[in-house]
This record gives structure tokens, C-alpha cells and sequence, in this order.
């Protein structure tokens, strides 16, 4: 991430060079998840997975298992949660009152798997907070290339030049370059 870039730039020396990549513009931004076991899938037809909309979240997962007894696993995304969510959503507190939020979004969203009650067994919210960067328009214009004026130095990262957004794939692609970047040409 850019904020541990930005220490190890520091505690390397190269502190000029971490000024000029301004990398306190680099807003961190959270993702949350909503883990829930039900005593059956939600999703139709054996699906594994959908986008959301309607709701706080955005993506529902459903990987292939059978119910163990301990039910039927699903695990669902809030990108940009620090955006999306209130304050009070993204403590321990407003837990509840995220998981209400959720659970009528996906009545709303697959009625049929409510049409008889389907029973939540267990459910956990996680937050990371400093997940990914919260991108700005300016932002995308101005994200570092995996370039330095340094030889043995390439940045890697969702924050940096990729021409894609802040995601895993974005930061994947974002290593791939750096890789080229600094290896030898034999």
C-alpha cells in the first residue's frame, strides 16, 4: 500500500523521492464483508456468485460446499464501505444493524429463496479499513508508473499506474510491471 511505501521510502533514505510521489494523496479506503451461514444456499440454480444492487452490498459469494451442519456459507462485499456506510455501520456497534440492512437486501434482491423461512445460523462482519486507495478523478491522472530513478527500485501496487481501478487485478498487474521494470535485460 502507499502508506507502507511511503515508511519504507523513509527508512531507506530516500525521503525526497517519497515527497515528490506525494503518496499522503492516496486516501485509504475500506471493504467491508458480511460472512453468513444459512441452513440453504440464497443464490438460484447453484450459482456461486452475483452482484448486488439495492443495498450496502455489491457482490454475494457462494462457494461450492455441501452443509456441513454448521450451513451454507456465503460471504458478501462492500467496496468503498467508508463511503458507503455510516460511522456507526463500521464499528462493532452498528453490526447488527449492517447485517438488517444486508439481510433485507437479499430478500429483496432472491425472494425465492425466503419464500419459507431460511434461518441465518451464524453470521460475522469484518472491515479492513486501509483495504485498497479511495480514488479520486485526479487521482487516476497522476498514479505513479512502476518506474524510478533507481535501478534496483520499481513501486508496485493497486495505487499505481495500471489503467485499471484499485483492485486485486490492478495491484497483480501493477507487480507483473515492476518485475519487468527492474529485471535484468539478458
Amino acid at each position: 500500500p502507499s502508506f507502507r511505501a511511503w515508511k519504507l521510502l523513509e527508512e531507506s533514505g530516500l525521503e525526497e523521492f517519497a515527497e515528490q510521489l506525494d503518496l499522503g494523496r492516496f486516501e485509504p479506503g475500506a471493504i467491508t464483508s458480511v460472512h453468513c451461514w444459512f441452513d440453504r444456499p440464497i443464490l438460484p440454480n447453484g450459482q456461486q456468485q452475483s452482484a448486488l444492487v439495492g443495498g450496502p452490498a455489491q457482490f454475494l459469494f457462494c462457494p461450492p460446499r455441501e452443509n456441513d451442519g454448521r450451513g451454507v456459507y456465503h460471504t458478501a462485499v462492500i467496496s468503498a464501505s467508508h463511503r458507503l456506510l455510516d460511522d456507526v455501520e463500521l464499528t462493532s456497534h452498528g453490526r447488527t444493524q449492517l447485517l438488517e440492512r444486508f439481510l433485507q437486501q437479499l430478500r429483496a434482491t432472491f425472494p425465492e429463496a425466503f419464500r419459507r423461512p431460511n434461518e441465518l445460523l451464524h453470521s460475522r462482519v469484518t472491515t479492513v479499513f486501509n483495504a485498497v486507495f479511495s480514488p479520486n478523478p485526479n487521482i487516476f491522472e497522476n498514479r505513479p508508473t512502476p518506474t524510478t530513478p533507481f535501478p534496483n527500485l520499481a513501486l508496485a501496487g493497486d495505487w499505481t499506474q495500471t489503467d485499471w481501478p484499485a483492485t486485486l487485478e490492478g495491484a497483480v498487474r501493477s507487480g507483473i510491471a515492476a518485475v519487468e521494470t527492474v529485471q535484468p535485460t539478458w
